[in-house]
């Protein structure tokens, strides 16, 4: 049978087995080395598994070796034909904790963020996630590529839901993104884009064109210098609306609309969104690009016109920061000529021109050369906007597009330039020309934009009383408004002067405004007023009124008396001098007195614009005696 050490309770968890009726020496022996496997088995355990010894068993384990340390070193002994048997001691797991605490989850995607461009900077705000996450702060990067990151570590240790990022390049999009961060981790990330701009400078003067009303001054200026295709495309189009746009060369591939007004001759310009317009036009290694653009919004290189492939060609672009550039491409190596920034702006009409000659390519804004270098091109079929070998796209209008097989040479840029007359708008004040109950307002785009780029445009005015907006935004980049009446669509009224005033909205918010220009709405008299109509005595009637209270920018020369036997057929009656304000008659005819019958009378004013407004008709029977 088996028997327990003495000391070792029966309640303890471990228990150690002896072999039936040792001997006293082994006892001794087995208690000595019982002593070293519990030291041993309770080092091990407390060091390396999730369990424990008992203490207790572990003490009188301990305690009853019965031997020294000598002794303790000693094998057992198999005298007698007998032998021990090991002692095995087996381990109970410490129960677990009743207690639990539920571990804290990922935190959420934040909500809410919005990005809020500033002077080289850009500020985030969010909305935090739920409270139970316990959130410990913010993880906040940015981006110019989407790809290399970099993180703003200010946010780490703060729970704020909003962020500055400063350093950053005005005018290059930047991509952001958030996640908020608690003791369990990072949760996902919330992103977004912006660019940093500083607020733009005010709108300038409209531009002035002198081209003549007769003849194509331009057009004749681009043909003496043989272009192989040559497109305005500014007039309104038939269904084909590329080949009714065509003068040289073969029809151009695209589908275009048209609405934008013409920089120089016809009526409207053709606008692009993203498209490629083919032209089956194939040039050499030099070669000459033209064409007025007007860009709607600047991305990054967006293509005004390319030449074979982005393997072996070329592309002329646009740039965000408003600057123009050649890039060439031969077997996948690239060279760009890249002019100063600034030179293009949103919503104004710009000609641009590439002269490529002997490996040397020459870009001109507006008449004038804007740089000169080295660039490697290659042959290729030419194509007007469309993509970029960045993936950019052209959005807005074009007009005029050349094709040369050879180079331009600066003499015919400057004349095509002078040809045009188009004078680029100069100083900050708009202008305005008024009609009957409208103004037309004109500007030009502004000189620099901050970086940004063009989201509309505020237009405000004032009768004397404050401004009131004509449009808090346009969301347009076109640089003219017809104006008829206010946002809250109360009219503006002849004869009264309106100061006007403009400025441009970017991402930076509402921009310089401009210098103010007056206007006064000039059209023909309101209805006068006060007007009645009473049968005085025997076959009278007497007419009463007064001054219109608008003469509609011009002055009073006269009335008139406007009568009708049904209220529907009018008849002039009678005419009256611009002071005279009642009108006593007797006869409805020269010589014929009033009958028994019911008569209508109006009466409107006059003046050099001609009859104005009507008085609500009034109808009076004027008695007679026999």
């Amino acid at each position: 049978m088996n028997t327990q050490l003495p000391g070792i309770a029966t309640r303890d968890a471990t228990v150690l087995s002896v072999a039936k009726t040792p001997s006293i020496t082994n006892l001794k022996k087995e208690g000595a080395r019982l002593g070293r496997v519990v030291v041993a088995l309770s080092i091990a355990v407390s060091t390396a598994l999730p369990f424990a010894v008992s203490p207790i068993a572990l003490a009188d384990a301990t305690n009853n070796t019965g031997t020294s340390s000598t002794a303790a070193k000693e094998t057992p002994s198999t005298t007698s034909g007998t032998h021990s048997t090991p002692i095995t001691p087996t381990v109970t797991p410490v129960p677990a904790s009743q207690e639990t605490t539920s571990p804290v989850v990922l935190p959420s995607a934040v909500t809410g963020l919005t990005v809020t461009s500033q002077d080289q900077s850009l500020l985030l705000s969010w909305d935090n996630p739920t409270a139970t996450e316990g959130i410990t702060g913010y993880d906040v990067k940015w981006s110019i590529d989407g790809k290399s990151w970099e993180s703003l570590d200010s946010t780490m240790t703060s729970v704020q839901n909003s962020a500055l990022i400063s350093g950053l390049e005005n005018g290059v999009n930047h991509f952001v993104q958030v996640s908020a961060k608690n003791v369990s981790g990072m949760g996902p990330a919330v992103s977004t884009s912006g660019t940093p701009a500083a607020i733009a400078s005010a709108p300038r003067g409209p531009a002035v064109i002198t081209t003549p009303q007769s003849g194509d001054p331009y057009g004749d200026a681009v043909r003496a210098s043989q272009p192989s295709g040559y497109w305005p495309l500014t007039d309104v189009p038939s269904a084909n609306s590329s080949s009714a746009t065509a003068s040289v060369g073969q029809t151009l591939n695209g589908n275009l609309s048209f609405g934008m007004p013409a920089p120089i001759g016809g009526t409207t310009a053709a606008y692009v969104n993203a498209q490629r317009l083919e032209t089956g036009i194939s040039v050499g290694n030099d070669f000459g690009l033209e064409a007025w653009v007007n860009p709607a919004n600047m991305g990054d290189a967006g293509a005004i016109a390319t030449v074979g492939d982005t393997t072996n060609g070329a592309s002329l672009r646009v740039l965000a920061n408003g600057a123009v550039q050649l890039i060439g491409h031969v077997n996948g190596e690239h060279t760009k000529v890249t002019s100063a920034k600034g030179l293009i702006s949103l919503g104004s009409w710009n000609h641009v021109a590439v002269s490529v000659q002997a490996g040397t390519a020459a870009l001109y804004v507006n008449g004038s050369k804007v740089i000169a270098a080295p660039v490697g091109v290659m042959p290729g079929v030419v194509a007007f906007a469309g993509n970029t070998d960045s993936g950019a796209q052209f959005v807005g209008s074009l007009a005029h597009l050349a094709v040369f097989n050879s180079a331009l040479s600066e003499n015919d840029v400057v004349a095509h330039w002078n040809a045009a007359g188009y004078s680029l708008g100069t100083g900050t004040t708009p202008t305005a020309r008024s009609g009957d109950g409208f103004v037309v307002l004109e500007w030009s785009a502004p000189l620099n934009l901050g970086g940004g780029r063009i989201i509309g445009y505020k237009v405000e005015a004032n009768n004397g009383s404050g401004w009131k907006d004509i449009v808090a935004n346009s969301y347009t980049t076109n640089t003219s408004l017809f104006i008829t009446n206010f946002a809250d669509n109360s009219r503006i009224e002849n004869g009264v002067t309106y100061n006007f005033r403009v400025r441009v909205i970017t991402e930076a918010g509402e921009g310089t405004v401009s210098d103010d220009v007056q206007a006064t709405p000039r059209g023909v008299a309101s209805a006068p007023t006060q007007f009645d109509v009473v049968a005085t005595g025997n076959g009278s009637v007497t007419l009463n009124w007064t001054a219109p209270t608008n003469d509609g920018g011009y002055s009073i020369t006269g009335y008139r008396i406007e009568e009708s036997d049904n209220g529907t057929d009018w008849r002039l009656y009678a005419t009256a001098s611009a002071n005279t304000q009642t009108l006593t008659m007797t006869e409805i005819y020269t010589g014929t007195v009033f009958a028994d019958s019911v008569y209508h009378f109006r009466v409107r004013a006059e003046s050099s614009a001609g009859v104005g407004a009507s008085t609500t008709a009034i109808p009076v029977a004027p008695w007679r005696s026999e």
